[in-house]
């Protein structure tokens, strides 16, 4: 009976094993060291996955001798759920990093293209509105010019009449100060003096005050807006994921920076809320490689992916776990005394002949 029991089992985890564990268990160290970089810089954090993956190998090893020996694992395995969370936290975020930083990239710089489009809009509205008493004015001025050109050239009755000189007054009041009196002797020539003199005072009034700092805004407001709007197209029309990864932080940044200046420098000329209300850009991605951040977007903005991830890391910490507790811990169950006493007497005898 002694000999039955001393033979009852093997004697050690299948040496195999070690093959696949040291594999996932050191995609599991890179990955984990890159995910806690964020948090505790590179040479800190590959001391601490270091750490980590050894314990999780030791675990491993472990449920596989208590397998072997037949002693409860309950404890090793509630240890190893632990310390395997602290892996997934890790492995997730590189992962999540990995595999949508340019997807990630990409919506946020679509998403300012958007904006920065919008606040050239908002703001060209804007200055409609405030340069349309200006506007109104010389359209009525050259309504009233054009009446005054066919009342001048009536073939019928031309020259400056009654009617030529009712015009000059309307325009003179709509401009606010008086014409300078022509000598009407020619009215062809006069007419194109009256024509330039008030041409002259229309320009005047738009480089002075109000119109032209509105102009001079828009303008600068839809080059500036344009040259970024052309940086985000060249970044996203690349096609590269690789490049969008390298510079898609610093587009981002800038379209931010670019779109919140702007929005102040309008907001503070408009100075009305019904006229331009844009609310200011924000990174949404800054925190792109920190935990949280992962988690948070994943299972909010990229669920399935998200799943997929955490599918992919818990394989890589738990393969060769459940391999010992599923299928390794079924055949020992499954072995019988006889079956041992013929693998002895097997061995016994493959010893005789040699």
């Amino acid at each position: 009976m002694a000999i039955k029991e001393k033979y009852k089992r093997p004697q050690s985890v299948p040496g195999w094993i070690h093959i696949p564990l040291f594999i996932l268990l050191s995609i599991s160290f890179i990955e984990t060291a890159i995910g806690y970089t964020d948090v505790m810089g590179a040479a800190l954090a590959y001391c601490f996955s270091a750490a980590i993956t050894c314990i999780l190998y030791a675990l491993t090893l472990e449920i596989g001798k208590r397998i072997v020996r037949r002693k409860s694992y309950i404890g090793v395995v509630l240890s190893f759920i632990v310390v395997s969370l602290v892996t997934y936290a890790g492995n997730f975020n590189a992962f999540y990093t990995q595999f949508n930083k340019s997807t990630i990239y990409r919506q946020e710089l679509t998403l300012h293209k958007v904006e920065l489009n919008e606040l050239q809009s908002q703001t060209l509205q804007a200055v409609a509105t405030i340069i349309s008493p200006e506007t109104e004015l010389e359209n009525n001025v050259k309504k009233l010019v054009g009446q005054l050109e066919v009342q001048v050239l009536d073939p019928q009755r031309p020259g400056f009449g009654q009617r030529a000189r009712q015009l000059l007054q309307e325009i003179s009041k709509e401009l606010g100060q008086p014409l300078t009196e022509l000598s009407t002797s020619n009215y062809r020539v006069a007419l194109e003096g009256y024509k330039n003199q008030i041409q002259n005072i229309l320009d005047t009034r738009k480089e002075n005050g109000t119109y032209a700092a509105a102009i001079n805004l828009a303008k600068y407001v839809k080059a500036e807006t344009d040259e970024q709007v052309r940086r985000i197209d060249t970044l996203l029309q690349s096609g590269l994921d690789s490049r969008i990864r390298e510079e898609g932080y610093g587009v981002i940044q800038q379209s931010v920076d670019v779109y919140n200046k702007l929005r102040n420098e309008v907001s503070i000329y408009v100075n009305d809320p019904k006229l331009f209300d844009l609310q200011p850009a924000v990174f949404g991605a800054e925190e792109i490689g920190k935990i949280n951040y992962s988690f948070k977007s994943g299972f909010n903005d990229y669920f399935f992916s998200a799943v997929l991830i955490t599918l992919l890391a818990f394989i890589i910490d738990w393969f060769a776990a459940l391999y010992l507790m599923l299928i390794f811990s079924g055949s020992i169950r499954s072995q019988t005394d006889e079956d041992y006493q013929a693998q002895i007497r097997a061995r016994k005898g493959r010893t005789s002949l040699d």
